[in-house]
């Protein structure tokens, strides 16, 4: 819609225009309908308030010279002006946004622990495959190599009266029921029995300790010798014969020579048969293991002597 300039009477579009009429530069007013608000003059940025600005950010800075204008080589007046290189007060610089913090997006944590425990059960699975199989074959060749030692176990009944048990060879001395009136109770139909060995050795110490014979019942069950340090304070006059074995034993020079030693047995009243046993071990890659056991048997008598 076009209208005419009150100045110089000539028709123009105000909104083309902005209102100021193209051939005489004169502002035309209009109709509400047809209103246009004069432009907005350009703002510089230097005259917005800055943080951190002082008053001298914002003195008039001083006219250049005019020798300045006169240069040949300066760029016409209606040339675009090059951009400020000054520091922008505030140390800002405008038209550009600046960073509050560290530059860069910030880290993302999440990405960093699901990445941190991906690497960990990489680790731990491949441990867990390098070392498991190795581990289960050692458990089923040990489990293999102890039911081998059981099949192969051997129990032999002595011959002659004398157990052997290498290095050692076993003979019954004496196997008697003797009373007892200590302080500690007597299991019912219990009764104590003395069995005295004596105990030979043929060729060197071994490296390990014999076990102490222990006592196959006739109902097959069995007992083991009672510990020598409870029976001292019982039997205090038989203190050398409890602690010979095998001390005195190792002390032999001869497998002609003997040393007597004393075992005691918790048995019924009733039992009138038994058998000795007594152990022989061989060494393994590791430790020492059970390869044979030698059984003495003997009767038991049904009376306790009187004392």
């Amino acid at each position: 819609m076009k209208i005419r300039c009150e100045s110089c009477n000539k028709k123009f579009d105000p909104r083309k225009h902005d209102g100021v009429c193209p051939y005489c530069g004169a502002w035309t007013s209009v109709g509400a309908e047809d209103r246009i608000d004069p432009p907005a003059p350009a703002v510089d940025p230097w005259d917005l308030p800055q943080d951190g600005a002082q008053a001298a950010d914002f003195a008039p800075q001083p006219a250049a010279p005019e020798a300045a204008e006169s240069d040949p080589h300066s760029p016409p007046a209606d040339f675009p002006a090059a951009p400020d290189s000054r520091p922008f007060p505030g140390g800002a610089q405008p038209g550009f946004p600046q960073p509050t913090g560290a530059q860069g997006p910030a880290p993302r944590r999440g990405c960093s622990r699901l990445l941190g425990w991906s690497i960990l059960l990489f680790v731990l699975s491949v441990a867990v495959f390098m070392l498991l199989p190795p581990f289960i074959e050692s458990r089923v060749t040990a489990r293999a190599t102890a039911q081998d030692r059981v099949a192969d176990l051997a129990v032999v009944e002595a011959e002659g009266g004398i157990a052997v048990a290498a290095p050692f060879s076993y003979r019954l001395a004496e196997a008697r029921r003797v009373s007892y009136s200590g302080a500690w109770p007597m299991p019912e139909g219990e009764g104590l029995l003395r069995v005295e060995l004596a105990v030979s050795m043929s060729g060197s110490r071994p490296e390990w300790d014999p076990t102490d014979p222990y006592l196959r019942l006739d109902d097959g069950s069995y007992r083991m010798a009672i510990y020598s340090y409870d029976l001292e304070p019982l039997f205090p006059e038989e203190y050398d014969l409890l602690t010979a074995f095998p001390y005195d034993v190792y002390r032999l020079e001869t497998p002609s020579e003997a040393a007597s030693c004393v075992f005691y047995y918790l048995v019924p009243q009733d039992c009138a048969e038994a058998a000795l046993c007594f152990e022989s071990y061989a060494q393994g890659d590791y430790d020492a293991y059970l390869t044979q056991v030698a059984e003495l048997p003997f009767s038991i008598p049904e009376e306790v002597p009187a004392e």
